[in-house]
Parts: C-alpha cells; structure tokens; sequence
C-alpha cells in the first residue's frame, strides 16, 4: 500500500511538471504584442504628422461663378476695361491664383464689331511675370499688348476659329531666356507644346470665358514661382491686339492704350 502511494505520488508531480512545462508563457507574448502594437499606432501617427492636407481648388472651372463670390476677395483683382482704351473686346477680367493655379475670368463685348468670331480667327495670350520683377522677362508678344516688360512666360493658343464656341484652353508654353534683354518677339522660346497646363469653359449665354492655367505643368524651380505674381491677358484677331485686360486710355505717348499688370498675392 505504501508503495502504491509513492507510485502515485510520483506520477502526479511528473504530470505537474508536464503541464507546467508545456503551458506557453502568455505573460511575455502578450508584453511583446504589446509592445509592437505601441510601435505600429506611433510608426501611424508620424506617418500622419508627415502626410500634406490635399490639394483642394476654391474654384471649379465650369463656366459657373458663383463661387468666384466665396473666395477670399484679398486675393482676387477685378479690372475693368477703361472706355479710353482702343482695345475693347474684354469689358472685364477678374484674376486669383492660389498654390496651385491661376484662374481667369474675362467678360467680352457683345458687339459683333468687337469679336467677329465666325468671320476671323482669334488667338489668346496669358503672360506671368511669376517673379513680379521687371528686371527679368522681357518684350510682350504682337504689337505692345501691355506697358510692362516683365514677362516670364508666355502662353499662347488659338480659340476661335471662324467658330462661335471657343476651343480648349490649352496653350503652349514660351519663356523669356534667362539674362536676355527685352527684345523682338522671336526672343521667346517655346518649351512645351500644346497640352495639359491650361482648361477653360466657355458660358455663351454670359459671353464669358474662365481658365485656368497649372503652375505645376510650367517649367518652373520649386522656389521661382513667386508668393506676388503679374498677369495679363490679350486677345488678337488674325495674329493682330484688339483686346487686352489690364488696358489703359489712349495717350499722346500710346496710341493703343494699353495698361499694367494685375499683381496678386497668391493665396498659398
């Protein structure tokens, strides 16, 4: 009897020290889980601290304005065409330009005299001076357009086309050569072919045309693009001025009466 007791004894601390034994240490599993998944929501939460906000535009190119009327009216510059001036196809332009885009909206002249659109070709020039600094840049396309010489860039497409809907807004692209003079108009020179930098919409029934032109699609450094920028825009008939917004009056020393610039503060 004693020996059964010992016997059993003995069978029930080795089965003790099996169990025991194979039981997986759920103190040390859990404490590593643990620890990994404190360094998961911090790897998450520097992630999230590095990630850019998205790029949202206040301004949807539809040929709608209304939402012209939301923007932050600091940056927005609205000209009107000065009566005085010769060049009369725009009435009205307004401008604003964020980190992103610049954005036209010009009114033309309902006169048929002043767009003849199913008779004659038109074509559009929209100049930046991307530094707002005079010194760099230089002549402004067909017969002075406007006073400044500044402009960095040029682009230039045909709209109309003995058509009354104007085709898209997408320009090619011309620079002023860098540390080149002001000069003839065969100093720019173009970089990029028609394609993606601009779009526009056409609302017939306001006679109003909105555009945009992306900064990104320009061959611009990172650090070129200025926080104030200058712009203009013209419109020709058969390659020849007859409208440009800012315009001027007609002077003993201008015969065309041009104007300057808009200078924006981009809304960055």
């Amino acid at each position: 009897m004693k020996r059964i007791n010992l016997f059993l004894c003995a069978s029930i601390a080795l089965a003790s020290l099996l169990v025991f034994s194979c039981k997986p240490d759920v103190t040390d599993d859990d404490g590593k889980d643990k620890d990994k998944q404190e360094q998961n929501n911090n790897n998450n939460n520097n992630n999230n601290q590095n990630q850019q906000p998205a790029y949202v535009s206040l301004v949807k190119v539809d040929g709608n304005f209304s939402d012209w009327d939301e923007l932050p009216q600091e940056n927005v510059k609205t000209v009107a065409s000065d009566p005085a001036s010769k060049r009369q196809t725009f009435t009205q332009a307004s401008f604003y330009a964020d980190e992103a885009c610049l954005f036209i909206r010009v009114k033309l002249n309902p006169n048929p005299d002043s767009l003849d659109v199913q008779h004659n070709n038109y074509a559009m020039h929209v100049y930046l001076d991307i530094d707002n600094n005079p010194e760099t840049g230089g002549y402004l396309g067909q017969p002075w357009e406007f006073i400044n010489f500044g402009a960095d860039i040029q682009l230039e497409k045909e709209m109309w086309n003995s058509s009354i809907t104007p085709s898209d807004f997408t320009p090619s692209v011309e620079i002023w050569p860098a540390n080149e003079a002001p000069g003839p108009w065969e100093t720019w020179v173009q970089v990029a072919s028609r394609g993606t930098v601009g779009h526009s919409v056409f609302n017939q029934e306001e006679l109003e045309l909105e555009l945009c032109v992306y900064f990104d699609g320009l061959p611009l450094d990172e650090d070129e693009l200025g926080a104030t920028i200058g712009a203009g825009v013209s419109i020709l008939r058969n390659w020849k001025p007859v409208g440009a917004i800012p315009n001027g009056p007609v002077t003993a020393e201008d015969e065309y009466g041009r104007g300057q610039f808009v200078v924006l503060a981009r809304n960055v």
